[in-house]
């Protein structure tokens, strides 16, 4: 099994940044990340911070 931390709200306070969300998650030990819709996020940032973690995406919800 696999810890895969919902960072649309985890790590909110310490970094409005998805990417240095990511950085954050992988720090504190996840091996992948999800988030709620993926439109008003910056997509091209967030694929640079989970290729620089090594960390996988796991699920994103799409957006309605």
């Amino acid at each position: 099994m696999r810890l895969s931390a919902c960072i649309e709200w985890l790590f909110a306070a310490e970094a409005d940044n998805f990417a240095d969300r990511i950085r954050l998650a992988h720090t504190h030990g996840a091996e992948a990340v999800e988030f709620w819709k993926w439109t008003n996020k910056d997509i091209g940032s967030i694929e640079w911070a989970l290729t620089e973690t090594g960390m996988e995406l796991s699920s994103l919800l799409p957006n309605r």
